[in-house]
């Protein structure tokens, strides 16, 4: 998750551009001013395995990611999207500026909710994720997960780590159970005309899908791993932030797999979670 703040950063919402004044460069390989896709940038290309003082704390680089305990939130400065319902889209009313500057309406794109210094959700992640195909049929027809991280507690390449979840209640044609791509642009789009039956023919032509003709509306989420606004060790998250029956149980153990928390049960070694 980027935004404008890191533009000029303080130490508390990037220690690597704010703290240490490294630039995209350091950490990304940049060719004519953009950043190369072809070799990800990763905490252990400046950092070796056993980063902290504690041994306690390296133990942990087995199943979580480092970016999990140094990037405990997202959206400090700027605030983020956290849903978008296109479902309201078309309505007669007025747009109401928010606590942080934004709008909460627009005719053209339905309600959006803001919301700053969030919290990241967790999911096992192995680099790679699943998904949803064009034209994909969804059979249970409730919600649709876009790209869901892979990993799996089972698999020792996996690490906990933090993700922007985007939730988004997008145009959904019931009777072949799939997602519309409406044409939402131009003289034909949904911007122009509010008709979401005319802009979905238009869009489902163009990638050559049928459509029926009928426009429901289903929630959808889109996964973003988040690699920026890295705080210093004194800003991480603390053993409390997940552990313990008094702490802030920021990780559901349960949901990641885990009979337990780890400090009472173990972990992925001694419950024999993992598979080769």
């Amino acid at each position: 998750a980027m935004d404008k703040s890191l533009l000029n950063p303080t130490e508390e919402i990037d220690y690597h551009l704010g703290g240490l004044g490294l630039g995209c460069g350091d950490c990304h390989e940049t060719k004519s001013h953009s950043i190369s896709g072809e070799s990800k940038a990763a905490c252990v290309n400046c950092h070796d395995a056993e980063p902290h003082e504690k041994e306690l704390l390296n133990q942990h680089l087995s199943a979580l990611s480092c970016q999990t305990c140094h990037i405990p939130t997202y959206a400090r400065t700027e605030p983020a999207i956290s849903f978008w319902d296109w479902s309201k889209a078309g309505e007669d009313r007025e747009s109401v500026e928010n606590e942080f500057g934004e709008f909460n309406f627009y005719k053209s794109k339905g309600e959006l909710v803001w919301a700053k210094n969030i919290r990241p959700e967790y999911y096992w992640n192995n680099g790679s994720d699943d998904y949803y195909e064009l034209g994909e049929k969804n059979e249970k027809a409730k919600l649709i997960d876009l790209n869901k991280p892979a990993g799996k507690i089972s698999n020792p390449d996996s690490k906990i780590s933090p993700y922007k979840v985007m939730r988004v209640k997008q145009p959904y044609d019931p009777t072949n159970k799939r997602l519309v791509i409406p044409q939402i642009l131009g003289e034909d789009g949904y911007s122009n005309s509010n008709d979401w039956v005319s802009a979905s023919e238009k869009g489902m032509q163009k990638i050559n899908l049928e459509f029926s003709g009928t426009v429901d509306f289903i929630e959808t989420k889109m996964y973003w791993p988040i690699n920026h606004m890295v705080m210093s060790a004194k800003n991480a998250l603390k053993c409390t932030s997940c552990h313990g029956k008094g702490g802030e149980g920021i990780l559901n153990w349960k949901e990641l797999g885990y009979p337990d928390d780890p400090i009472k049960k173990g972990g992925r070694v001694k419950n024999k979670l993992l598979k080769e």
